[in-house]
């Protein structure tokens, strides 16, 4: 629902959206977000709770307790965001089948904080900078940290070339190898 700037969103899901659950168990998403248009600001919360499978032979609870929070700022031309989430330690890949972490094991919190800024450079082109650490990763237990900066402009009405630089200190959920590269890439809209 919405009332003005405030925003309030509510789901019980069982399953994604990519197939069904695989713990037969609902899950509650609730967010709140507020935004505070003349002073180009806005801050949310959001908030998850249910339940996960656990491996076979840990001992652990099969609750999920998740939060999050927001907050999105307007200086000028340049766009500031700001996300942290904390909470349960998933036990599952994302998979069709039931394929368990590495790094599960009870009482595991994860925890993860991202800062992006995306700059006006021209009428047509924006810079971008995004620094982000995990902490508690599911797959290692570890901390991982990435940086991604990279320029985009407009070739034409519908074409867009990116030029994007990743760093990445490890592997991380879902154990992808892609860790550090430079990507160019040509964008077409029909």
């Amino acid at each position: 629902t919405s009332a003005g700037p405030t925003q309030v969103y509510a789901a019980l899901l069982n399953g994604n959206r990519f197939w069904d659950d695989n713990d037969g168990r609902f899950d509650l998403v609730l967010r709140v977000r507020q935004a505070l248009a003349r002073r180009r600001f806005a801050l949310g919360a959001s908030t998850q709770v249910g339940s996960q499978l656990v491996p076979p032979g840990v001992v652990a609870s099969t609750r999920v307790r998740i939060a999050g929070l927001d907050a999105q700022m307007a200086l000028g031309a340049v766009g500031i965001r700001l996300e942290w989430v904390h909470g349960t330690r998933p036990s599952t890949l994302l998979s069709r089948m039931p394929e368990y972490t590495a790094a599960f094991a009870a009482d595991t919190t994860t925890s993860g904080v991202a800062i992006a800024a995306i700059a006006r450079v021209r009428p047509a082109a924006e810079a971008f900078l995004r620094v982000d650490q995990l902490s508690g990763d599911p797959m290692t237990g570890g901390r991982v940290r990435a940086v991604d900066a990279g320029y985009r402009m407009a070739l034409g009405g519908r074409t867009h070339l990116s030029l994007d630089g990743q760093w990445k200190s490890g592997a991380s959920t879902n154990d992808d190898a892609v860790n550090t590269r430079i990507q160019a890439s040509l964008g077409i809209v029909f």
